[in-house]
């Protein structure tokens, strides 16, 4: 213990320099090539794992899973419905760029958000009203109030019809990918206590 304690007194005595130690540079060897172009878009991709609750307010525990429940005329759902009192706030559930409002008679008042990096479309229905500034081509951020819960179109009860579209150069809207278990597992959604009526 003494030998160490000796040593540590030792060290402190030593003079200090007067020039500041050579900055690091990297050896010669050094591999500076640039990230790849391919790999530095992967890093900004979209991920359906970083979805946000698209109705204020209800958490993943809230939502139930309708993707293949039967429809009339033969159909499948192909979507999920999320209960909400009527007026309920609507939110992006990812950044992207609004690139479809429509009126129809199954969905009623409809919009269509498409992710930031092209890859998927998101398809809200029986909207009560879109909120204001939601145009085609209006950029949202997620989280973004895009609409308010209605009973329009064929909607018996308030609830947001909601739907994701993988864009897979198919002909029509794209491929339907089940929005339950990607939702489910979100821990991005509004606090409960934050929905206005």
């Amino acid at each position: 213990m003494r030998l160490l304690f000796a040593a540590a007194l030792a060290a402190l005595a030593l003079p200090v320099s007067a020039t500041p130690p050579a900055p690091l540079t990297p050896p010669a060897s050094a591999d500076t090539t640039e990230v790849p172009a391919q790999l530095t878009r992967e890093a900004r991709s979209f991920s359906l794992n970083r979805l946000l609750i698209p109705v204020e307010g209800i958490a993943p525990d809230d939502l139930k899973d309708s993707f293949t429940s039967p429809r009339s005329g033969g159909r499948v759902h192909r979507s999920i419905d999320i209960m909400a009192p009527r007026g309920t706030p609507v939110l992006a559930v990812a950044d992207g760029e609004i690139v479809r409002r429509t009126r129809n008679r199954l969905g009623g008042i409809t919009l269509y958000l498409r992710s930031a990096d092209g890859s998927h479309d998101f398809y809200y229905a029986h909207l009560s009203r879109y909120a204001d500034g939601m145009s085609v081509g209006t950029e949202v951020r997620q989280g973004d109030v895009i609409g308010y819960v209605g009973t329009t179109g064929n909607a018996r009860a308030p609830h947001l019809h909601f739907q994701v579209l993988r864009r897979d150069g198919s002909r029509g809207r794209g491929s339907p990918v089940n929005p339950y278990p990607l939702l489910r597992r979100s821990e991005l959604h509004t606090d409960r206590e934050t929905v206005r009526g």
